[in-house]
């Protein structure tokens, strides 16, 4: 991890953590500068924990967030917010963050941030890379999810163009990042009628954004990789296998816990796919609040076989408090 070479941030938006668990868990470094800000809290033996946070609880036009992230061998880190990011309105330029992450041998990386929460008229760009040893050793928990704007102020996928990107490569032995190997790309991008140029385009399209969506309020992505989430990428796949399919029987061979987990997942749309050692779980839900009560769930490996102990992995290992996203 070569953060020593690394000259201080000083462009604005720029930051660096570096973690370690040598002697014990800390932070190396943590640098951040105006407009983004990084709190970390106590370290434990769990894991080491920062918040990934920006003044006024969101990001203006023309803010650029460049965040590198440097996890030692053994080492394990969580990145949180504190609260939903608002991507602000922006005519021009684009709001962007871009975060970039080098994960050792056997490290485990948790990005388990609150939605985005894109205003109208926003334009905003979010790409996300996570650079990983060739030994399958190193642990990724990533959560990517936005909502459809404030809808209580009559905000329905009202943006301007949305982006997010998140990229995963492999790297040899002697860590450098010169040709890496690219394992998975996820995008998601959304295009809202002031970009379609004229009606014509607008029309081709298949009509405004809103409608496009079909009552879907928020869209959520989550990837798992890794030895240590074994057990819950398991769990997804499983509960993807058992999921009643459209002729199928319903309701009259289920048992309480099956019925239970069908009636968490009313007004939530998921599919499960295995992707070079990933698991890929993509959800959409016509309210926010189902979403996060269905991953939530999902994270903690309700309605299957009981994991050891009662809880699942991502609590057994890190505790509740990582979930904190998750919290209705």
């Amino acid at each position: 991890m070569p953060t020593g070479n690394l000259p201080p941030c000083k462009a604005a938006g720029s930051g660096l953590i570096h973690a370690t668990s040598v002697p014990f868990n800390a932070l190396r470094r943590i640098e951040f500068v105006y407009p983004l800000k990084l709190i970390s809290s106590r370290p434990s033996s769990k894991c080491i924990t920062v918040f990934l946070l920006s003044y006024g609880g969101g990001l203006v036009a023309g803010d650029s967030i460049n965040l590198d992230i440097y996890v030692d061998p053994n080492t394990r880190l969580c990145l949180l917010t504190q609260g939903s990011t608002k991507i602000f309105k922006s005519p021009s330029p684009t709001t962007s963050q871009t975060v970039t992450t080098h994960l050792g041998t056997g490290s485990t990386f948790l990005l388990l941030p609150d939605p985005l929460q894109p205003h109208a008229t926003s334009r905003y760009t979010q790409t996300q890379r996570f650079y990983i040893p060739n030994d399958n050793s190193a642990n990724l928990l990533l959560l990517d999810w936005t909502t459809e704007g404030r809808s209580a102020m009559g905000e329905h996928w009202s943006l301007t163009d949305f982006k997010t990107c998140n990229e995963v490569y492999t790297i040899g032995e002697d860590g450098s990042v010169d040709g890496a190997e690219l394992l998975l790309r996820d995008t998601l991008f959304l295009e809202g009628d002031d970009s379609a140029g004229d009606p014509l385009e607008l029309h081709y399209r298949g009509g405004p954004l809103k409608s496009r969506m079909e009552g879907v309020t928020c869209l959520a992505t989550l990837l798992i990789r890794g030895p240590l989430f074994k057990e819950l990428a398991d769990h997804c796949v499983e509960l993807f296998k058992t999921e009643p399919r459209v002729g199928g029987r319903r309701g009259f061979d289920e048992n309480e816990a099956q019925r239970e987990r069908r009636r968490l997942s009313e007004g939530v749309v998921f599919t499960v796919a295995e992707v070079r050692g990933f698991v890929v779980v993509r959800v959409s839900g016509a309210d926010v609040e189902r979403v996060r009560v269905w991953v939530r769930g999902l994270i903690e490996q309700r309605g299957m076989t009981p994991p050891p102990e009662g809880k699942g992995v991502v609590e057994r290992e890190f505790g509740r408090g990582v979930m904190m996203c998750l919290e209705g």
